[in-house]
């Protein structure tokens, strides 16, 4: 009977070991996999966010015109520059952002900027222009004198 409290005891413990190992692995897979560019953001705000009473576990904030990130060391991705990344970021400048992991509002967990690089200007549309009668050629000047006959007998 002792024995096999032992054999329980012990199979409990592995499942639980074997649990842990799967469940990292799962975890480092899925945190790799979230990472993807958020393309043509505007930095707001940047600030540092200290837990009351402590120096330590200081969390860098970046808010922007679509949603609040933090710039963290990241053992996944072998990132440990979180400074350096923060501190290139200017306020009011254009990005796309390299980000990963997953926002959790109740949690206060934000996802975290990996790379960044400045982000083109957004491409002004350009106004139709019709183009010049010396342009056109002859075919398109009776189509062009045809729609007007038939928009003014339609209108």
């Amino acid at each position: 009977m002792r024995d096999r409290m032992v054999f329980v005891k012990l199979g409990f413990f592995l499942l639980i070991v074997i649990g842990m190992i799967v469940g990292s692995i799962w975890y480092w897979q899925a945190y790799k996999a979230s990472a993807v560019w958020v393309n043509g953001v505007t930095i707001t705000d940047k600030a540092i966010k200290r837990p009351p009473g402590e120096d330590t576990d200081e969390k860098y904030m970046v808010f922007t015109n679509q949603e609040s990130f933090e710039v963290t060391d990241t053992y996944i991705f072998g990132l440990f520059n979180a400074s350096d990344r923060y501190g290139k970021l200017e306020k009011g400048k254009r990005y796309d952002l390299r980000v990963a992991g997953w926002r959790s509002e109740w949690r206060s967990k934000y996802r975290n900027i990996l790379r960044s690089r400045p982000a083109p200007l957004p491409e002004e549309p350009k106004p139709a222009v019709e183009p010049a009668a010396a342009e056109m050629t002859e075919k398109e000047k009776q189509e062009r004198e045809l729609l007007k006959k038939l928009k003014e007998k339609y209108e």
